[in-house]
């Protein structure tokens, strides 16, 4: 009983289903609808983080020392971030171009490949 085995996969066998028909595959969930999400995500979250933390230590340097908040303070704070959301900004546009070309090179490539498809059928014909 030890000799027996799987039979071996046969190379003359074609992929796909019965009688020549292709096999029925699931649709993949297309990969340029979660591409911008993912990219927004990815260049506003430092931003944001070191904006936070920033403000933080703003906040506790002002608070332990027990400065006063004079005029130039608050006009450093103001400056700060208005540079901050300004990063935030840029880094939003930046990642909605790059989206956005992304999606445009995938879609090129899915027409492409959709004609090859659509000529090797015919040459198949």
């Amino acid at each position: 009983m030890s000799q027996l085995r799987a039979p071996a996969a046969r190379a003359d066998r074609r992929e796909g289903g019965r009688h020549g028909r292709p096999a029925a595959r699931p649709v993949p969930a297309l990969p340029d609808t979660h591409i911008r999400p993912q990219l927004l995500r990815l260049a506003v979250l430092p931003p944001v983080a070191v904006a936070l933390s920033a403000s933080a230590a703003v906040l506790f340097t002002v608070r332990s020392t027990g400065a006063r908040t004079s005029l130039t303070l608050w006009g450093v704070l103001a400056g700060a971030t208005s540079v901050t959301f300004a990063g935030i900004l840029i880094a939003a546009v930046a990642a909605g171009r790059a989206a956005g070309s992304v999606s445009d090179r995938i879609d090129a490539l899915r027409r492409s490949s959709a004609r090859g498809e659509a000529d090797l059928r015919d040459l198949v014909e």
